[in-house]
């Protein structure tokens, strides 16, 4: 009986963040990825492209940071628990989440690549309000290394 209202209320999750599930399956189609594992309902997968992006109950990775996702490598967790921040926030705004977050996240970052050398205010990416929120929710803070790059940190043991 447990499984049956489980799967349910999976159903249930899956329907409240279908924009993002039919989105993450538009991605599959184009950059075929392959499958890493599920946590906490995230199915993580990795695919040729630079960086990352979430569509609800689904994950992508740069396939270079396969390895490090595997052996939990301290230096790509931070990246990969900023991905998983954006799932959570998927869940709390279920249809909305692509309007509120996903389109001014891919925006910004459209903008940010364009303009940054015009526009210091652009210089961190993860300045922009839906980064924030990611980080925040996976517990992730911003460090600017001696070298000027913005990196993240895990400010908690990472959940995945």
């Amino acid at each position: 009986m447990k499984t049956y209202l489980h799967a349910f209320l999976q159903f249930f999750v899956w329907l409240w963040q279908l924009p993002q599930v039919i989105a993450g399956c538009v991605w599959c189609i184009f950059t075929r990825p392959r499958y890493l594992y599920t946590h906490h309902h995230v199915h993580l997968f990795t695919c040729r492209f630079g960086g990352g992006v979430s569509f609800g109950p689904m994950a992508f990775y740069d396939e270079r940071h396969r390895a490090g996702l595997l052996s939990r490598d301290p230096r790509v967790m931070p990246y990969i628990t900023h991905e998983y921040g954006h799932s959570m926030d998927s869940r709390l705004w279920g249809p909305l989440y692509l309007f509120v977050i996903g389109i001014p996240s891919g925006v910004h970052l459209w903008v940010r690549e364009w303009f940054k050398d015009r526009w210091p205010r652009l210089e961190n990416y993860y300045d922009f309000y839906t980064e924030r929120r990611a980080n925040r929710k996976a517990g992730i803070e911003v460090v600017k290394t001696p070298d000027g790059r913005y990196v993240l940190r895990m400010k908690r043991p990472s959940k995945l």
